[in-house]
């Protein structure tokens, strides 16, 4: 758990964006995980705040990140674990459901990489959802690929666009990954239910996930389970008939299914080993930034 230089730069951009930091949660203690130069050049020359070297190293100083989240605006800077071994300001386990007394509390809960290592990903993820007040946002910050071993999990766009979705009064806002945590050019994600396709990505560098959720109005979490949006189309399309018998389909899906599966394999690495132009955008964070 902890801020890197892309952490930081996205902490920037949702301040950027009008996100209310005044009462922040955050899944765990996040450290600054980075040396205080990548602090300092990102603050000095990428935030848009003007200060001393002395104040950035007044920020930097301390090791944890409630110093700089009371720079951005931070009245209350909670945070929830399971230990107390970090001096967490709640001590709670994700694994089950949050108390009453911190739903619909906070204007901001930051997950700087506490979900994947929760076993019951749901039930956190619920109450990271339910601690967010109306009009707040919510951020994550996970690993996506490539991260074997990392977690217990790894996650998809999908996962994220299904979850915070109206079904559960939230919207996705803004999406990315990178693969480089120093590098400032990132892909935007879009959400496969737009294209009517999976969002897919094969590659060899490890991929980090970064988004802003709003939640635009308060709803009960999870009464409708979330279902991965090429199988829901397929189920409202009809593409099985009676009893479950598959319907003829298309002329491509009866040519796909007379492929041997080793070129299917192929063809699909071949396809999906860059980032489709349809599904992502490339972006510099810093020009948004200025």
């Amino acid at each position: 758990m902890g801020i890197n230089k892309n952490s930081l730069r996205f902490l920037l951009l949702a301040k950027k964006s009008g996100v209310d930091f005044s009462r922040t949660a955050m899944i765990g203690r996040q450290s600054l995980n980075m040396p205080e130069s990548h602090f300092i050049d990102v603050m000095k020359n990428e935030s848009g705040f003007v200060e001393s070297s002395e104040k950035w190293k007044e920020l930097y100083n301390g090791r944890y990140a409630e110093k700089l989240l009371k720079y951005l605006g931070a009245e209350v800077a909670d945070s929830f674990d399971f230990s107390d071994y970090e001096q967490a300001s709640f001590v709670h386990d994700f694994n089950a459901p949050i108390s009453d007394q911190h739903k619909n509390k906070y204007t901001l809960v930051i997950d700087g990489g506490s979900l994947e290592h929760i076993f019951n990903f749901p039930a956190a993820m619920k109450n990271c959802m339910e601690m967010t007040m109306a009009n707040g946002h919510f951020i994550s910050i996970t690993p996506s690929n490539n991260n074997f071993g990392h977690g217990f999990y790894q996650f998809s766009p999908e996962l994220f666009y299904r979850v915070l979705n109206q079904d559960n009064g939230f919207a996705v806002k803004q999406m990315y990954y990178y693969d480089d945590k120093f590098s400032p050019n990132w892909k935007s994600v879009i959400d496969p239910d737009k294209v009517k396709k999976r969002v897919t990505l094969i590659n060899d560098k490890p991929v980090m996930l970064i988004l802003l959720a709003q939640r635009e109005m308060i709803k009960s979490i999870f009464d409708k389970t979330p279902q991965q949006s090429d199988y829901q189309a397929a189920w409202e399309e009809g593409s099985y008939g009676e009893k479950g018998k598959k319907t003829s389909g298309s002329f491509v899906s009866k040519i796909k299914s007379m492929l041997p599966i080793t070129f299917k394999i192929w063809l699909d690495r071949k396809i999906n080993n860059k980032p489709n132009p349809a599904f992502y955008k490339d972006v510099n964070i810093v020009n948004l930034l200025r």
